[in-house]
């Protein structure tokens, strides 16, 4: 449990969230109980009304920095776990058509910068869950539709207001986008599976999870695996992609002294290392086309060659049953052969018997 308390401390002010680094670190590279002491640590404060406000702000952001590594036990669990707290944070004031109104969310009557750090909290908060349900709009089975988009389609259709982006990188929010979204079936259920379940529950709604299951009981699980398919591809080639990142990370050296103090303004454009980033993504994204065309090919010219050997195969057999037929025909086991020759001799012993007849009485 070391690392349960020195996270806890590093959450507790902006000057100590660099400490978390070497954390998130061991989350990428997969320590499951590192994962499972972020996990009651974020459940922990964010479930606590009474938590500090910098701490609850400083979880949700470490929250953020988690997700971005995108390890696939972590985005699993969270969902599960952490994400109705998101989920509750979000539809704080909804009603409200204010675009300040997280101010609120830790004082009636804050001060200015209790009121920064609610309005801060509740704009990440909203973006968490905006950009995640379009990273992971499916479950890693590809059978049906994650919490993370169950939970964007609620906050829309209650109409919870969703600003612009303002923390999250853009470049980095493309580069990870599945090249296929879900459905537009599945999607067309869920917001219908939704409309019920608020209908029922007079508003209020029912957890994500829930909904997951009675979306997966309505939706025929072969339309659901059929209607999936280039998810699953789209989200095969993502992962590969994850993958290439996380070896880059754990091979690069760390940086020390590295400041992540937080800031309350939009994330400055590096643009000379975007362009790396963007280069590097499209020859990975060649590379990955160019042996997937190069599977296929292979794959058609053993199609072809099979498809020549059953051919050949076939002829052998014909060419054996005439084979079969011909032995048959001189061994003398058919029936209609004995016949045959008998008749026809038969036939000439009786011709025979009539030109002697017929000479004999020409003779006489």
């Amino acid at each position: 449990m070391t690392e349960y308390y020195v996270l806890k401390k590093s959450l507790q002010t902006f000057e100590n969230y660099g400490k978390t680094q070497e954390i998130r670190h061991q989350l990428l590279q997969g320590d499951t109980q590192v994962l499972k002491n972020i996990i009651t640590l974020l459940i922990t404060i964010l479930k606590d009304p009474k938590t500090d406000p910098i701490m609850m702000l400083q979880a949700v952001r470490f929250s953020k920095d988690c997700m971005e590594t995108f390890n696939d036990d972590f985005i699993s669990q969270f969902q599960l776990e952490v994400l109705p707290y998101f989920e509750s944070m979000a539809m704080f004031e909804y009603k409200s058509e204010a675009h300040d109104r997280g101010q609120f969310y830790f004082s009636k009557e804050p001060d200015p910068y209790t009121a920064k750090l609610g309005n801060t909290l509740l704009h990440l908060v909203l973006e968490c869950i905006w950009v995640w349900a379009k990273w992971f709009p499916m479950d890693p089975d590809c059978l049906k539709v994650s919490c993370y988009r169950i939970t964007l389609e609620k906050l829309c259709i209650l109409g919870v207001r969703f600003n612009k982006i303002l923390y999250f990188n853009k470049l980095l929010i493309k580069r990870h986008l599945p090249e296929c979204m879900v459905p537009m079936k599945i999607i067309q259920e869920l917001r219908r599976a939704v409309k019920l379940d608020l209908q029922q529950t007079f508003g209020n709604g029912s957890s994500s999870i829930i909904i997951q299951q009675r979306l997966s009981q309505l939706l025929p699980q072969e339309m659901a695996r059929d209607e999936s398919q280039e998810v699953f591809y789209s989200d095969m080639i993502r992962r590969l992609y994850r993958q290439h990142l996380k070896n880059e990370r754990k091979l690069a050296p760390k940086k020390s002294g590295q400041d992540e103090s937080f800031v309350y303004v939009p994330e400055e454009k590096e643009n000379n290392i975007q362009n790396q980033q963007m280069l590097q993504l499209n020859a990975i994204i060649q590379k990955t086309q160019s042996d997937f065309m190069s599977t296929i090919i292979e794959k058609q010219e053993l199609q072809k060659q099979l498809r020549e050997q059953q051919e050949k195969l076939k002829l052998m057999q014909q060419r054996i049953e005439i084979q079969d037929e011909r032995l048959k025909y001189y061994e003398g086991d058919r029936p209609y052969r004995s016949q045959f020759y008998q008749s026809r001799f038969v036939q000439s012993n009786n011709q025979s018997v009539q030109q002697s007849f017929t000479q004999q009485q020409q003779h006489f």
